[in-house]
């Protein structure tokens, strides 16, 4: 008989691709989300309709991300989104749904997520500074508060749900299994068969993923290489550093075993190069961009300022 898993973690963590080798073993079902469930409705077709006609690009997402968080109201803990705030429900055991929560050095999340700002609500930003600095937006499906001081209070508020999670689901006898995305990225079979073996699941058809599920030029090779070398520290000052330290637990920080990084570690500024690559990944553009294009105009503009 199968098992349903259920992964949760915070955007940039790895989820997808966690999920993705799950799928691929015989004996798992992957516990469904909120979309799998959407209401399609007349009047539903109607408004995404609507949405489709009247608005393009940021805007767009921005509407149709309403209507999932619209969509999310009535649904059991159980089909919660995967970048929600674990909220513990009788529900999990019941169904017998085994959970998973994935959890990422929060300084090299921080870096991912300005490059990759999922769900962001406001304009992007070319500056470290400012993204990590001013209030974040949140959607109602993320189950915390509206509007947060920091984008790096959503990874301290999800911690913490997780974490209170497990303690509540370990009164009913469940035990939740924790994962770090460097350990999956460095043993991708050998963690996942970790999880499968806590949760007593066979591994039968378990293979890893040679490729980033979210850039096809990075390989499993490239991306273990990186997680080695901690190259993400290159885009560190001693002032990001210290903003990021003022937003986080360093007890949460420690108990997954990550390093408290100390600001007078860093430099003051980034070298020029690496400066201008790291703003132009934040503004979605290439390295060397084309300011004729409508598109990137703008956005060059911002970067280069």
């Amino acid at each position: 008989m199968n098992r349903y898993v259920k992964v949760f973690g915070e955007r940039n963590t790895g989820t997808r691709a966690f999920t993705q080798m799950l799928r691929k073993c015989s004996h798992v079902n992957v516990q469904q989300g909120p979309k799998s469930l959407e209401k399609r409705d007349h009047n539903w077709i109607r408004l995404n309709d609507a949405v489709d006609q009247f608005y393009r690009d940021d805007w767009r997402k921005l509407y149709r991300d309403a209507l999932r968080d619209e969509n999310c109201i009535d649904h059991e803990a159980i089909y919660a989104w995967k970048h929600a705030a674990a909220i513990w429900d009788i529900g999990y055991l019941k169904h017998n749904i085994d959970v998973v929560f994935m959890v990422r050095n929060p300084y090299a999340w921080a870096l991912s997520t300005a490059c990759k700002p999922h769900h962001i609500k406001g304009p992007k930003t070319p500056s470290f500074t400012n993204f990590i600095t001013r209030p974040w937006l949140t959607e109602r499906r993320d189950n915390v508060a509206i509007v947060l001081p920091s984008v790096i209070d959503l990874w301290t508020t999800k911690i913490v749900s997780f974490l209170d999670f497990s303690e509540l689901a370990s009164h009913f006898g469940m035990s939740p299994e924790f994962l770090k995305l460097e350990s999956f990225i460095l043993h991708p079979e050998l963690e996942t068969c970790r999880i499968l073996n806590a949760f007593g699941i066979p591994n039968a058809g378990l293979s890893k993923i040679e490729n980033s599920t979210k850039n096809n030029n990075a390989t499993l090779s490239d991306m273990q290489d990186e997680c080695r070398k901690e190259s993400w520290k290159k885009r560190l000052t001693n002032g990001t550093v210290e903003l990021i330290n003022e937003r986080l637990d360093r007890s949460l920080v420690e108990h997954f075993g990550y390093k408290w990084l100390k600001p007078n570690d860093f430099p003051d500024v980034l070298p020029e190069h690496e400066k201008q690559l790291f703003r132009y990944e934040m503004m979605n553009i290439e390295p060397n961009p084309n300011w004729t294009h409508p598109l990137h105009r703008k956005a060059c503009t911002a970067a280069t300022a």
